[in-house]
């Protein structure tokens, strides 16, 4: 399901170094250049991780497959220290929101056409409130992938499994969702 952001903090990392580093931002300010990979091609990736009180929940498995989905698209393996860092002090800051609050974090490629470091931040947000899907439930409606089971294996080029920024395709099929009166999809495959 869609998630709407009301951004807060966001902190944006310096990772031309392996060490990396990160300083707060305005949520507004305008920092990505349009010639950035994860704008003109959605060449990125991606996690959100909830949090509770100015702590980020599952942190460890978001940077796991953080990590893992780095790999998969051939970028610079994520300095983890770094990262979970950055995601701890997103958090910590909103601890006093006293609504639903997440991290989102993200790294892309960096500049179209130069070689240059990735470009990485993370942005702390207020989220919608899940008790109304808890106290309504959803409506789902199925839809076919268009792969088969196993195509993560057979193909893995296609990046089934990885958190990327190119994000069209999730967005297409909630919008196919709504106008079959559904709130979200559960997909199946073409076996």
């Amino acid at each position: 399901m869609g998630t709407t952001m009301k951004p807060l903090i966001l902190n944006f990392l310096d990772l031309s170094t392996p060490e990396g580093s990160f300083a707060r931002r305005e949520p507004d300010e305008a920092l990505i250049r349009v010639d950035n990979l994860g704008i003109t091609r959605g060449d990125g990736i991606f996690e959100t991780a909830g949090v509770i009180e100015g702590v980020p929940l599952a942190l460890e498995a978001h940077l796991a497959r953080f990590a893992r989905s780095a790999s998969m698209l051939d970028l610079p393996e994520p300095n983890l220290d770094l990262w979970r860092r950055v995601v701890v002090d997103t958090a910590h800051q909103m601890a006093d929101a006293g609504v639903l609050t997440g991290v989102k974090f993200c790294m892309t490629r960096g500049i179209e056409g130069e070689v240059s470091a990735p470009t990485g931040w993370a942005l702390g947000f207020i989220a919608d409130d899940p008790t109304a899907v808890r106290r309504d439930g959803i409506d789902v409606v199925k839809l076919d992938r268009g792969f088969r089971h196993d195509v993560a294996e057979t193909s893995p080029w296609l990046l089934q499994g990885a958190k990327t920024l190119s994000y069209a395709v999730n967005k297409s099929v909630l919008r196919e969702a709504e106008r079959r009166g559904a709130t979200d999809v559960i997909f199946t495959s073409t076996d």
